[in-house]
């Protein structure tokens, strides 16, 4: 466990599902068909991206509400319900939220 799911566990319920996300800009529609020409490539790429800026996204989700928790490099939390946003994606493996999209990466419990 590193320490930003450790910050994460002190602020999450201990029943709730834990996805890790990957944060990106949303595309024009020549770059989304690109994005999804090289998906698995690109998601490494972010992901490297991701642990230079040091920012970790959360998508937490307890009692029918789903929270983003954003862990800054300094360890500051930033919550944000996302609820609207994650239903209106109901089945799908990624959501839109204030311009940007969130791709579930990996479910950490």
């Amino acid at each position: 466990m590193n320490k930003y799911e450790q910050e994460l566990s002190k602020v999450t319920p201990k029943g709730a599902k834990v996805y890790e996300l990957i944060q990106e800009d949303i595309n024009s529609r020549s770059g989304q068909i690109f994005d999804f020409l090289l998906e698995g490539i690109l998601a490494i790429r972010k992901a490297l991206i991701g642990l230079k800026t040091r920012d970790a996204y959360y998508l937490v989700i307890n009692e029918g509400k789903s929270e983003l928790v954003q862990i800054q490099r300094n360890l500051n939390i930033v919550q944000q319900d996302v609820t609207n946003a994650v239903q209106e994606a109901s089945n799908k493996k990624s959501f839109k939220y204030e311009g940007k999209r969130y791709k579930l990466y990996r479910k950490i419990r």
